[in-house]
């Protein structure tokens, strides 16, 4: 079994405004490491990668480093996809937010998309240069044997929660984030 956590961002302020109600990325990272001490099997997906927002080659590079040294064995990117769902969500975020970059998508993801094409190949390169500079894999290792429905509460969390879960919390979680 493998567990992926999904970063795009580093940036505490950006995420908040990315995924306003998703957890923190400290929280990610606390998570991560707390997963991979554990002997748990980690990955990173770091999707959407957000032209012109999320993908610096410096904030990325600190991203592929932390996740890392944090205890990731592997890491997946894939640049913003955009359907025509996604575009109605997505066009007035932009312009709110990040104003300027509105032309800039616009001519990216307009058809034909040669560019997209092309940006997203120079993504999955810096991607690819990064794992291979952190030691770090770009795919899960094999999956190996599947455990049988139910067992993975008996095998991975040694709780006895009874019931259908764990107890749902009156005060806030402590921890970081």
């Amino acid at each position: 079994m493998h567990l992926n956590i999904t970063l795009t961002t580093l940036s505490s302020q950006l995420a908040r405004a990315l995924e306003p109600r998703a957890a923190t990325p400290r929280r990610r990272l606390f998570a991560l490491k707390a997963l991979s001490q554990a002997g748990l099997s980690t990955g990173v997906l770091v999707m959407p990668v957000l032209p012109r927002i999320t993908d610096g080659p410096g904030e990325l590079e600190a991203l592929v480093r932390n996740v890392k040294r944090l205890g990731a064995g592997y890491l997946a990117a894939r640049v913003l996809f955009v359907t025509s769902s996604i575009e109605r969500v997505w066009m007035p975020f932009l312009r709110e937010r990040f104003p300027e970059l509105v032309p800039v998508y616009r001519d990216l993801y307009r058809p034909p998309q040669g560019r997209l094409k092309i940006y997203r190949e120079r993504i999955s390169d810096l991607i690819r240069q990064l794992c291979d500079r952190y030691q770090l894999g770009r795919r899960p290792p094999s999956a190996g044997p599947l455990l049988e429905p139910g067992l993975w509460r008996q095998s991975l969390l040694p709780l006895d929660w009874g019931g259908d879960g764990p107890p749902m919390r009156t005060q806030p979680a402590a921890g970081p984030g």
